[in-house]
C-alpha cells in the first residue's frame, strides 16, 4: 500500500531536487546545465527508488 507518507516524501525530494538546480544557475557556467541534470535526475531516481522499496514492518 502506498502511504501518504511516502507521497510527500517524493514530493519533497522533487522540490528539492529542482530547488538545488535553480539556485545553482547563478553559481555555474552554462556548459555545466546538462551534467547537472542528469546528476540530479540519477539522485531523484535513487532516492525515490528507495523510498519506494523501504519495506515497514508489519505488525503481529
Amino acid at each position: 500500500m502506498f502511504k501518504i507518507s511516502k507521497g510527500l516524501n517524493i514530493i519533497l525530494i522533487v522540490i528539492a531536487l529542482g530547488a538545488i538546480y535553480y539556485f545553482s544557475q547563478d553559481f555555474l557556467s552554462p556548459s555545466w546545465n546538462i551534467p547537472l541534470i542528469i546528476l540530479l535526475l540519477v539522485l531523484g531516481a535513487a532516492s525515490i527508488m528507495s523510498i519506494i522499496k523501504k519495506e515497514e514492518p508489519e505488525d503481529y
